[in-house]
């Protein structure tokens, strides 16, 4: 999860532990970039667009360089959906506040707990 707002972060990550789900969570892009060189690449990523130093958008166009990286499906959340446009046929919007039947619903689509 990539999310600079710290309480949402926190009670998305809650919501994930509490249905079986482990949840890395970086503060922006730049930090989710340097953290999916250590780890092996997750089976989703829940990415706010609008955040410092490196926003949703440049994010999301760097994992779509990266041959390791670019198959991971990719959740926009966002209070601006109108401007969140899918990159690519596996990537979905969610408008915040975030619905988390539909956050859940999503996940257990891509991801095993």
């Amino acid at each position: 999860m990539v999310e600079d707002d710290e309480g949402v972060r926190e009670a998305l990550s809650l919501i994930l532990d509490i249905e079986g789900y482990e949840a890395i969570a970086a503060s922006n892009g730049a930090e989710a970039l340097r953290l999916l060189e250590t780890i092996e690449p997750p089976c989703l990523i829940l990415l706010d667009l609008m955040m410092p130093i490196m926003d949703g958008w440049t994010l999301a166009a760097q994992l779509e360089k990266d041959a390791r990286l670019s198959s991971i499906p990719i959740v926009f959340l966002t209070a601006f959906a109108e401007r969140a446009t899918p990159l690519s046929k596996s990537h979905r919007v969610i408008r915040k506040p975030v619905d988390t039947h539909l956050l859940m619903t999503i996940v257990q689509q891509h991801c095993r707990s």
